[in-house]
């Protein structure tokens, strides 16, 4: 009777939409993105293009033979807004749409921070529930979780993030349909503040903060403030929910180019500036990539993360697969480098990492 009721949870499990999907999709394939219901965004009419530089065939021979073959979809290092290096894996092109994960968090954090200095929102330390009353509605304690609090996942609400448990809150709205619905849904595990703990959930929430503070949806918003602003070469895509309710799972799923995302790393160097017009303020980047400021908030700050360098300050945006846009402002450098697989190292070389530093 148990192996029963255990098969019996397995084909329900598998029958529902979105674990059917997580399964399906596990290995996340470039050739599967087609298949995933998304919004589109066009390339601006004047696409920004970086210039070209060169590095030693030295280091050029040296960067190529570890990164062909590697888990690497495509790389790139940008100094002085000059291209030193880029590559491109076995079919990956420089027009190739690559997923972001949760690089999307970071984009998400500076479309939040637009919506702010254009009085949208009127202060980070506002509840969240002035903007999602159906939580409070729910749960009273709600009503002290500050739009600060979901920024630097110190929100004590409760959801799982466990990539590989199918019943797991991540992957409901990774891959279920009306994540409004199971948004509003979340329940408290904690109070707000204490702790940091990353839940990709906290970013959903500002997604949905920037919808009912703007009264737009949000791939309207992002087109209009950073999409277009950034003069995207390429035609660029971000999952949504399902056809019905077209609502952007903000925590991750955006899928550019590989110089489209160094674009908005060039507008983060740049402090807030692209192509000499502001985007957004040059105060909301230096709060949210301070390196004082991160190494206090345990290294994570406004959806952006510390990197541990003991000769420069460097912070980054991070995706699950080893997807990263790495900023050293010292440097004037980005470094973007798109994976597809969670080992950093596998088939790279040891040491790839303080080799980039040594060389750039």
């Amino acid at each position: 009777m148990s192996k029963f009721i255990i098969i019996l949870f397995i084909f329900l499990s598998f029958s529902s939409c979105y674990v059917g999907k997580a399964y399906k999709f596990r290995k996340y394939d470039l050739v599967d993105l087609p298949k995933f219901e998304a919004d589109f965004f066009e390339p601006s009419k004047t696409p920004f293009q970086f210039k070209r530089g060169s590095i030693s065939q030295k280091n050029k021979l040296e960067l190529d033979s570890m990164l062909l073959g590697s888990n690497k979809y495509g790389f790139a290092v940008i100094r002085n807004d000059s291209i030193l290096y880029e590559f491109y894996n076995t079919n990956i092109q420089d027009s190739s749409l690559l997923p972001s994960f949760s690089v999307a968090k970071s984009f998400i954090s500076t479309l939040l921070g637009i919506a702010l200095e254009e009085g949208k929102i009127k202060s980070l330390n506002e509840p969240i529930t002035n903007y999602l009353p159906e939580l409070a509605h729910r749960d009273s304690r709600f009503s002290k979780i500050t739009i600060q609090h979901v920024l630097d996942m110190r929100s004590g609400i409760k959801s799982s993030e466990n990539y590989y448990n199918p019943m797991s809150d991540v992957l409901k709205l990774g891959f279920g349909k009306n994540i409004w619905k199971k948004g509003l849904k979340l329940d408290i595990e904690s109070e707000p503040g204490l702790k940091f703990e990353y839940k990709s959930a906290n970013t959903q929430l500002l997604g949905f903060i920037i919808e009912r503070s703007t009264g737009q949806k949000l791939q309207t918003y992002f087109d209009t403030k950073i999409y277009q602003p950034l003069q995207m070469s390429h035609r660029g895509s971000w999952i949504v929910d399902d056809p019905k309710h077209r609502t952007i799972r903000a925590f991750c799923c955006m899928n550019f180019a590989l110089l489209d995302y160094a674009k908005f790393g060039k507008l983060i160097l740049d402090k807030g500036q692209f192509n000499g017009k502001r985007v957004i303020s040059e105060k909301w980047i230096e709060n949210a990539t301070n390196a004082d400021t991160l190494t206090k908030y345990d290294g994570y700050k406004n959806q952006w993360w510390q990197w541990n360098s003991k000769s420069d300050h460097s912070f980054y945006a991070r995706g699950l697969l080893n997807q990263y846009i790495h900023i050293t402002p010292s440097k004037n450098l980005i470094i973007v480098h798109f994976g597809n697989s969670q080992n950093p190292n596998n088939p790279l070389k040891k040491g790839f990492e303080k080799r980039l530093e040594a060389l750039f």
